[in-house]
């Protein structure tokens, strides 16, 4: 019952943002790979994200691991820096400064699992004069994202490969003065997917649609998005055991 209650909140979220009327439909690839090393407590978390013609980040943070079984919770600050691809020939990329946190916590019964996130992002974008290029600006604003996911295991915990289904939605919201009205949706993603979990490797394809609001005025893109993500476990405890 639980799961569908989710996936129907999931596509409530899907259809409602995807019905407002958009300027512009875009699309393109999205390649990630997250890797967790994992040591006792603590873990190393380190992604990096690359979409072609959009932007590229590369994200680290140091992980803590909470004593409760049930929804195993994980607190994660850290730094990322974003490239963000330039309409204006003269400059690559603008980059931004983010430091992050985020708090993971997830609940697994027989072959589910819910997954829930609250991550928080503290921008600082780079704004180069066009005129001027030694010039530049630093535009701050923070944003707060929150990610809902669904996943079906098509094995039980027994196999050694288990493929899967899963869904996700998550709201990111900017706020901050030069945000319209101090605070403002930023994107809406909705993900679609299926993958194979191996040990502790994990390949994923999906479908993500993403819906981007400018941040000044009503302007809208609509992304649909090739997705491919791939994930790593590294167990550095277990392996000193051994």
């Amino acid at each position: 019952m639980r799961a569908k209650l989710i996936i129907l909140i999931c596509l409530i979220q899907f259809f409602k943002a995807t019905s407002q009327e958009s300027i512009e439909d875009k699309s393109e690839v999205w390649l990630g790979v997250i890797t967790e090393m994992e040591l006792g407590k603590f873990s190393i978390w380190n992604d990096a994200h690359f979409v072609p013609g959009d932007f590229t980040i590369v994200r680290t943070g140091l992980t803590y691991k909470f004593a409760i079984k049930k929804w195993q919770p994980k607190l994660t600050l850290g730094y990322a820096h974003l490239w963000l691809h330039s309409n204006n020939p003269q400059i690559n990329f603008i980059h931004e400064n983010r430091p992050w946190g985020q708090l993971v916590w997830s609940n697994n019964f027989g072959n589910q699992s819910i997954l829930q996130r609250i991550r928080f992002d503290n921008r600082f974008k780079k704004i180069v004069d066009p005129n001027d290029l030694e010039q530049y600006t630093i535009s701050h604003n923070y944003r707060l994202r929150y990610l809902l996911q669904y996943k079906y295991y098509l094995k039980s915990k027994q196999a050694s490969t288990r493929p899967f289904l899963a869904t996700s939605s998550e709201a990111l919201v900017n706020f901050g003065t030069n945000i319209k009205d101090n605070v403002r949706i930023d994107q809406l993603r909705f993900l679609l997917a299926a993958g194979i979990k191996k040990h502790n490797s994990t390949i994923q394809l999906g479908y993500l649609n993403r819906i981007k609001l400018d941040a000044k005025n009503d302007s809208k893109i609509i992304y649909h998005t090739l997705m491919v993500l791939y994930f790593q476990t590294i167990d550095f405890k277990n392996q000193h055991k051994k």
